[in-house]
């Protein structure tokens, strides 16, 4: 079993990606980066027991001095990760699981820090200002795939892009620039979230696998679709360890 997941999960709105986030409330306290106000989603969930162990980081690029004109939100969620990654804890809190909900707008928040730091506010990004906004969306992430014993999620809007060389149509993670084609290799599991109807109930569900439009992949080969819970995944990978250990030989190989 991992020490701690990595999972970038996205998708369309209301299928899913924050619930699923807090359902890791089931395995300690679960704090919540909210750059999308996603919070809401939870407190009306019946899916998730324990309310009790999410916490929450509001973030918003106004500062709350009135004096403060420059943008703080991508400030916030950088301080963040840098407490988590250095002590374990922010506000006092050491989690279990942090969530970034979502990238989709912290992309956003990144790209008007960088155009105020390059004194480029009101102005069509520049080449150099692409490519620090890449280099700040990969610190985070690497930050937060460095965290010590804690899991980390990143929680992404879907959109879809045409490959123009190829025609090809993929369904990839919304965030701001080209990063959308990378930001899957940066994550051991990919999933992506919808919504199915079955007569009149409706199934929250996430595909582990890509198919010939979404991209997802498991490296623990998850089967697809999964069930949007902490619990789901967690049990499906117990499954799979058991069923190698009853596969695994007990015979110890010899050199021919």
């Amino acid at each position: 079993m991992p020490d701690k997941y990595d999972i970038l999960v996205y998708g369309s709105g209301k299928t899913g990606k924050t619930e699923f986030a807090g359902s890791w409330s089931e395995l300690g306290d679960v704090l919540f980066i909210d750059t999308g106000n996603g919070m809401l989603s939870i407190l009306a969930s019946e899916r998730i027991k324990h309310k009790d162990r999410i916490y929450r980081v509001p973030i918003v690029d106004a500062a709350e001095d009135p004096h403060v004109k420059e943008p703080v939100g991508w400030l916030t969620c950088r301080q963040v990760i840098q407490d988590l990654h250095d002590t374990g804890a922010y506000d006092g809190l050491r989690p279990k699981t942090v969530v970034l909900d979502e990238m989709t707008a912290a992309s956003t928040f990144a790209l008007t820090r960088v155009l105020f730091d390059n004194k480029h506010v009101g102005m069509q990004p520049t080449q150099p200002d692409w490519g620090k906004l890449r280099n700040e969306e990969i610190w985070f992430i690497n930050m937060g795939r460095a965290l010590k014993g804690i899991n980390f999620i990143l929680i992404c809007h879907e959109q879809y892009l045409k490959d123009d060389n190829t025609g090809r149509v993929w369904c990839l993670p919304s965030v701001v620039g080209k990063f959308a084609y990378e930001i899957g290799g940066y994550f051991d599991e990919v999933y992506h979230t919808h919504v199915d109807q079955i007569g009149g109930t409706h199934k929250y569900m996430m595909d582990t696998k890509s198919t010939g439009i979404v991209m997802a992949g498991s490296r623990f080969d998850l089967p697809s679709p999964q069930a949007t819970t902490c619990l789901s995944v967690k049990g499906s990978i117990e499954k799979l360890k058991a069923k190698y250990k009853t596969g695994q030989s007990t015979t110890v190989p010899t050199n021919p």
